[in-house]
């Protein structure tokens, strides 16, 4: 049973902060990779440490739209 959750950092599904992947590490930070978005947005890898701090650790090109 989990106690006493909160939430540290939020992401904007809406906005292209779409998460892949998740992944704890043994030093408890949080290593997340997210999609970006068919409207710019580029796909990120970040680390986010248990007080909610957000460390882009790469950035990747934007997708683009094909028609």
């Amino acid at each position: 049973m989990f106690t006493h959750v909160k939430t540290e950092a939020a992401f904007d599904f809406v906005a292209g902060d779409m998460r892949e992947n998740i992944t704890v590490n043994p030093d408890r930070l949080l290593t997340i990779l997210t999609l970006g978005s068919a409207v710019g947005k580029q796909p990120k890898l970040v680390r986010i440490t248990p007080s909610g701090h957000l460390l882009t650790l790469v950035v990747g090109a934007p997708r683009r739209v094909r028609h």
